[in-house]
């Protein structure tokens, strides 16, 4: 599995799942049409990039058609037509996410220097506090803000953001 195909499935299940949280517990109708459009954005991205695997990108479609049903009925049916689908769309059930494939490999922190934005880093998911201080302490956007100055503190907020107090 590539990584965009990790990902198209990553989105897919996301977007089941906050649409499912969307409509089951807050009716919140826009957010789930946001992120309705957020997977079709990624699904139009990843079919535009070059070798999608027919398997995932029908997994997508057919899961993006399902979400769509509730709120835009008759489209529904058409594009469900289109998949090749025999029974209505208003039969299927509705998709399940699996939180195992919400799971992802790499996670993008923020890194704050004296509490301002400056930059951003890549680092493996399970990471650990060293190694995410010491990717945010080299990264080349804070380095200038950094120099001539003595690291006080580092704070790591896991999966959002490291900010360095400088002074």
């Amino acid at each position: 599995m590539t990584p965009a195909d990790k990902e198209i499935r990553r989105q897919t299940h996301l977007a089941i799942k906050k649409v499912t949280d969307d409509l089951e517990r807050e009716f919140g109708f826009n957010t789930a049409i946001s992120h309705i459009m957020v997977l079709s954005n990624s699904l139009g991205e990843y079919l535009r990039e070059g070798s999608p695997k027919a398997a995932y990108a029908r997994d997508a479609a057919e899961k993006l058609v399902l979400l769509l049903a509730p709120f835009a009925p008759h489209l529904a049916e058409e594009l469900w037509r289109e998949l090749g689908q025999q029974d209505y769309v208003a039969f299927a059930d509705w998709p399940t996410y699996e939180s195992e494939a919400l799971r992802t490999d790499e996670v993008e922190l923020a890194v704050q220097v004296n509490g301002k934005v400056r930059g951003r880093i890549r680092v493996p998911a399970e990471a650990d506090q060293k190694r995410i201080e010491s990717a945010a302490l080299a990264e080349e956007e804070t380095r200038p803000h950094l120099d001539g100055k003595e690291v006080v503190k580092v704070i790591v907020v896991p999966g959002r953001l490291v900010n360095i107090v400088a002074r």
